[in-house]
């Protein structure tokens, strides 16, 4: 029995094969320039979406989820960084603030990249934030590698251009008119 032809979006395929693998491959393109967070699976693209715009409590609910799934991906943790350094100066005795900035402390640490080492010690040193929340910074600080070559530096992430909603899809192009019809 010979073996069956196996057809690609590139070789001699069919007429409507190709339309379909056209079609296909402008979707990948799409979407793959409509939106800088392409790689992020579901949950991670909530995350994101609850550390531009949630409460106190809502940070410290996905802080606690990226220290118990023990997320690594920096895409992640760059805005956890960012979120950070925006809000933890307002967490004052707020039991609910200080909470959410010892978890999102926690949660960098716990990813073991070296590159939040800067952030977590600039919490840490910083006088004005409560001392339960300065003492999980310095613990997640101190289990990471001293060596940073690449530390994440204020401003890298922009979160208000995050916060700003992308412009919808274009409209799906209109089909051609009077082909295939009977």
């Amino acid at each position: 029995r010979a073996p069956r032809k196996i057809t690609t979006c590139f070789a001699g395929s069919h007429h409507m094969n190709r339309k379909i693998c056209s079609l296909a491959l402008g979707a990948m393109a799409v979407f793959a320039s409509a939106n800088a967070f392409a790689a992020l699976d579901e949950a991670e693209k909530m995350y994101v979406d609850r550390m531009l715009k949630g409460s106190w409590v809502s940070l410290r609910d996905v802080a606690q989820s990226l220290y118990n799934t023990g997320n690594t991906n920096t895409e992640v943790l760059d805005v956890q960084a960012e979120t950070l350094l925006e809000r933890y100066q307002r967490s004052g005795e707020d039991r609910d603030a200080v909470d959410a900035v010892a978890w999102m402390c926690r949660a960098l640490g716990a990813s073991g990249n070296a590159r939040y080492r800067p952030v977590l010690e600039r919490v840490e040193n910083d006088k004005s934030v409560h001392r339960k929340a300065r003492g999980h910074c310095e613990k997640a600080a101190k289990g990471l590698p001293k060596d940073v070559s690449n530390p994440y530096t204020a401003g890298t992430v922009n979160l208000e251009l995050l916060r700003i909603p992308p412009p919808p899809p274009p409209p799906p192009a209109p089909a051609a008119a009077g082909k295939g019809k009977k």
